[in-house]
């Protein structure tokens, strides 16, 4: 999503083979999860050059093989931002969401996230899934 002074642009990261479709009476395993974004504006050399926006996007998808990923790109105010995609954990974490300690990306420019599998079924909830409790990690991505 971009403002080009006028109007606000909304632009997709990527093209989906799946649907995003989460209707119905019973609860559904999201294939996608929320995403988290962080911006960066980095200071102008000089007063007369503007500088673009970089922007960082975490989220998990099943598309991407469950795993965690980082969408980034360096000129998030172009009308077709080139974006590439990095997968910040080997394994799938299931239906897990993103949180991040907000603090550490002003302080460190360093995304925090918690990271633990888990689980949410189709279907019935009074059924849980049959999960086990995970450990729990820290990943820790610095900006470059």
């Amino acid at each position: 999503m971009r403002h080009d002074g006028h109007a606000w642009h909304v632009s997709p990261i990527t093209r989906r083979t799946t649907p995003f479709e989460l209707k119905g009476t019973s609860t559904r395993r999201p294939p996608l999860s929320r995403s988290l974004i962080f911006i960066e504006r980095p200071k102008p050399i000089s007063t007369s050059a503007a500088t673009p926006a970089h922007a960082y996007v975490i989220y998990r998808d099943d598309e991407r093989g469950g795993r965690v990923t980082l969408a980034a790109t360096a000129d998030a105010d172009a009308s077709q931002p080139a974006w590439t995609f990095t997968a910040l954990t080997a394994d799938a974490v299931g239906a897990w969401e993103p949180s991040a300690d907000p603090v550490q990306w002003p302080r460190f420019r360093q995304i925090h996230l918690l990271v633990q599998a888990v689980e949410q079924r189709d279907g019935n909830d009074r059924h849980p899934a049959s999960l086990p409790p995970g450990p729990i990690g820290s990943l820790i991505w610095p900006a470059p």
